[in-house]
């Protein structure tokens, strides 16, 4: 559905990524936190961060809400029920996606 025309749909595809300043202190900061599965409640998607899709994902965790905005994996795409591997702040309640269900 997000794959650019020019590139294939195989396993192993190169995707180009760009990445800003803030979203790189943001991705490390919540590495180092706490890791866990989360359930998708809610996404929209808002354009595209060089050739992936951006996306504002709302995730369940425990009872808690977590927000998640960053550019996902095109191939495997993120629609609610789904199961995510995230890394998060419980006092922030943000989260990034470090595995996509299989």
């Amino acid at each position: 559905m997000f794959v650019p025309k020019e590139l294939s749909l195989q396993e192993g595809a190169v995707i180009p990524v760009s990445m800003r300043r803030e979203d790189y202190t943001r991705e490390l900061r919540l590495l180092n936190g706490k890791q866990g599965a989360a359930r998708v409640i809610d996404v929209r998607y808002e354009g595209t961060l060089s050739e992936r899709p951006l996306a504002h994902i709302s995730v369940e965790r425990g009872g808690s809400v977590y927000k998640i905005y960053q550019s996902i994996e095109p191939v495997y795409g993120v629609v609610p029920d789904d199961e995510l591997w995230i890394a998060y702040d419980e006092y922030s309640r943000e989260a990034m996606i470090l595995q996509y269900s299989t």
